[in-house]
């Protein structure tokens, strides 16, 4: 027997609506560019090895081809990932923004472009010719820190984390040491370079500048990655493989901790990009004119930028497969979201390639991702919140008098 319509009518008026699912309203991605030369030439880090450097077919400092290939394959993955966001054709809707100063973040950018279907549609400052940096990637520049602040805030931390990480910092430097001078012990280390990692030797110079086992061990860390991300045949003269590059990269990442994250390194550096991100979050004015319709945007800078925001959000991550925590390609994508109950509110993704996949240029099928959460306020934040957070952590001194340029 079926039920009279009246009853029917009044079980519907108090049936709880179906709320609509929540609806991505748009992306702003800071990545870093792809696989580049190390910046020093092999000259300059002759002293730390026995053997000659590896060449490499860039000037230091610059993208490689196969630089570009493998991050093609992450705009690819990208593309993908926010197809949704971009219907076929529509360029108006990707913005993508490059630090001026550099080859490989401007090259980054058109990459990116092409990778996302619109290519010639990367910019950045026209002034890259007389060698300034763009503020917003280099903000330090234009509002560095008190020197002597910055020294005391980092040596606090140095010693902080030399206490907490010890084992790990004395097996990185030691395997560092016989990829780099097999065979010598620190009984008969004589040269100073060459001697540098077996000292365990560290200091901070005015400005938060390390000096010693850390910083040195930083870069000849990270330039091996490079070799190996690169795809060179016998990185680190046939001495180093995968796992010998995640028990030294604590050492770059350390170093990075200290000069990156350290509060008053990070908002000194970071405050005009914090702003500008959280004004692409709540469509306000902010230094760079985006359009209004864009709803990809994505700005091209460095690992300092990635480590820098997320140091002022509170985030931290470890990458599995990957010992570089900001390696090349990696991607800090904060998507706004939008449904009925919650209004808009922010997650924010970190994608990346395997130390493996950088090596290969492999067409990433799954792109490796982490789900990062704020501090207090979890997985899904409001954005009002988000925005806040941002405003909290950054150096006043350093905004400039309207927030606009």
């Amino acid at each position: 027997m079926r039920a009279p319509l009246a009853a029917l009518l009044l079980l519907g008026a108090f049936a709880t609506p179906t709320m609509a699912a929540p609806v991505l309203e748009k992306v702003v991605i800071l990545q870093r560019h792809g696989v580049r030369a190390p910046t020093k030439a092999p000259a300059d880090l002759a002293p730390y090895a026995r053997d000659a450097w590896a060449s490499w077919p860039v000037a230091p400092g610059e993208l490689t081809d196969h630089g570009a290939a493998a991050l093609t394959r992450m705009g690819e993955a990208l593309r993908r990932r926010y197809a949704a966001l971009l219907p076929a054709g529509d360029c108006s809707r990707v913005f993508i923004w490059a630090d001026n100063a550099d080859q490989r973040t401007r090259r980054s950018g058109e990459i990116m472009a092409q990778a996302l279907g619109c290519p010639g549609t990367a910019q950045w400052t026209q002034n890259h010719n007389d060698g300034d940096n763009d503020p917003l990637f280099h903000g330090d520049d234009t509002c560095p820190a008190d020197p002597g602040a910055a020294r005391a805030a980092v040596a606090a931390r140095l010693d902080a984390m030399l206490a907490a990480h010890r084992p790990a910092y004395d097996t990185a430097r030691r395997r560092l040491a016989a990829i780099l001078t097999p065979g010598q012990s620190a009984a008969d280390c004589t040269d100073e370079k060459k001697c540098i990692l077996l000292a365990d030797r560290n200091s901070v110079k005015d400005g938060g500048k390390l000096s010693g086992t850390l910083a040195d061990g930083s870069t000849i860390s990270e330039n091996l990655f490079l070799e190996y991300a690169e795809g060179k045949e016998n990185p680190g003269w046939g001495r180093m493989d995968a796992a010998d590059l995640a028990t030294v990269m604590p050492l770059h990442n350390m170093a990075s901790d200290l000069g990156r994250r350290t509060p008053i390194m990070a908002a000194h550096n970071a405050t005009l990009l914090a702003r500008q991100i959280a004004a692409l979050l709540t469509d306000t004015p902010a230094r760079i004119a985006v359009p209004a319709g864009a709803r990809l945007i994505l700005l091209a800078g460095h690992d300092t930028n990635l480590s820098n925001i997320a140091a002022m959000l509170g985030l931290d991550w470890s990458l599995p497969g990957e010992p570089d925590s900001t390696a090349p390609d990696t991607a800090l994508a904060f998507e706004k979201w939008h449904d009925g109950k919650r209004g808009d509110f922010v997650r924010i993704r970190l994608y990346y390639q395997t130390a493996l996949q950088l090596r290969t240029a492999a067409t990433l099928s799954k792109l490796p991702r982490r789900d990062l959460v704020l501090p207090g306020c979890g997985a899904a934040c409001t954005l009002a919140r988000v925005s806040a957070l941002m405003e909290s952590a950054m150096a006043r001194e350093c905004l400039e008098p309207s927030g606009v340029h």
